[in-house]
């Protein structure tokens, strides 16, 4: 159904369901709250609106992890700084609860980013010893360090496919293409953060995410 086609669903309504499992309590948390839904197509799942119908955004129906933590953070921040939202109850646990974890999926992802590093760089010293293997056990080192790189690429596919659905491993862009995704994480749970550091609920996910952006940090420095 397209968007120009689609009507605005209320809290009596049967909203469509998404297709991932956080965003789908996030929008049930909006519904209470008196928001609207409108369906979309293709990338784009649909539109929320505020009960005065003053504040809209997008809901993404593929974005971020397989689960849809990012997609579930952003419509439950969204909800919280609304001022015209029914509820008197802001959720602010739910919205940190939700970026921490983010947090927890995002230093996984660093994980599997160090991992596929070491894979790429035992992959280059293979390559490049194989043309002066002139004896036995100098082809037998080359292939054990190949058969490393093979098993630090396989151990960076399983820490990554906890989380992600995987299409196409290593990703087109290798590390630098799971590094741009995780600092959009780190963003919004720095977004988060900002928005409820004042209400003393959010001290934890601020330390954990400094960690984060540092160890972020280090792992561009080193593609650089």
């Amino acid at each position: 159904m397209s968007s120009s086609g689609a009507v605005w669903l209320g809290g009596d309504s049967l909203w469509p369901a998404h297709s991932r499992p956080e965003p789908r309590k996030a929008l049930e948390h909006a519904k209470a709250c008196g928001f609207e839904f409108r369906e979309a197509a293709g990338h784009s799942f649909g539109r929320l609106r505020c009960p005065r119908g003053e504040c809209h955004m997008s809901v993404f129906s593929t974005s971020g992890t397989a689960d849809g933590s990012q997609t579930a953070v952003e419509i439950r921040r969204f909800v919280s700084k609304c001022a015209h939202r029914l509820s008197d109850d802001p959720s602010d646990a739910a919205v940190v609860a939700d970026a921490g974890m983010l947090c927890i999926k995002t230093e996984r992802v660093l994980d599997a980013i160090e991992h596929l590093m070491e894979a790429t760089a035992l992959s280059a010293e293979s390559e490049d010893r194989l043309s002066d293997a002139e004896t036995d056990d100098a082809l037998t080192e080359v292939l054990e360090t190949h058969d490393r790189a093979v098993a630090a690429e396989q151990a960076a596919l399983v820490i990554y496919a906890r989380d992600h659905t995987v299409d196409r491993w290593p990703p087109e862009y290798g590390s630098s293409e799971l590094l741009a995704a995780c600092e959009e994480n780190l963003t919004l749970i720095g977004q988060v953060i900002s928005d409820y550091e004042n209400l003393g609920v959010a001290g934890d996910l601020a330390a954990a995410h400094r960690l984060l952006v540092k160890r972020h940090r280090a792992l561009c420095g080193l593609l650089a």
